[in-house]
């Protein structure tokens, strides 16, 4: 649920940041003023930002129940999932083959399961 809410508050971030910048030559008529794109902008990626959380969260939560370990493989697997979610929306099987392993590797590195480098202070080298 959370990581579904903090996507969805990053995507309406992202969203209201792209609407600003998509059309610089319109003519607002006050600097709060969002056309209906721009809402529409804001509603596409806040909408996609909570389905990858959404999907990223239930992914690492199954992959835990049916592995029966708590590890960063989970989250790889909950990551893999996230990226086909890219995927499907652009409607681009390649962009998902493409988005599964970036998002799982990237989910594995700052992992907090992940083992420490070796110049980490805590490893002693024996």
């Amino acid at each position: 649920m959370a990581s579904t809410v903090f996507g969805g508050l990053a995507g309406f971030f992202t969203g209201s940041i792209s609407s600003v910048f998509a059309e610089p030559a319109l003519k607002r008529t006050s600097p709060l003023a969002v056309t209906s794109k721009g809402m529409g902008m804001i509603a596409g990626q806040t909408a996609l930002f909570a389905a990858i959380g959404g999907v990223f969260a239930g992914g690492t939560v199954l992959s835990g129940t049916v592995r029966g370990k708590d590890d960063m493989w989970n989250q790889a697997v909950g990551a893999c999932a996230a990226g086909t979610v890219v995927g499907a929306r652009f409607g681009s099987a390649r962009t998902a083959v493409i988005a599964c392993p970036l998002f799982a590797f990237t989910s594995i590195m700052v992992s907090p399961s992940f083992p420490q480098p070796l110049w980490d202070s805590k490893v002693r080298i024996q």
